[in-house]
């Protein structure tokens, strides 16, 4: 369960991330 959580978090900031990078280029 600790590493699904861990994943998730990854998983969302790596979204977060890219997201940003659509509204900076």
């Amino acid at each position: 369960e600790q590493t699904s959580n861990l994943l998730q978090m990854l998983y969302s900031h790596l979204s977060v991330t890219e997201e940003n990078n659509r509204k900076t280029f």
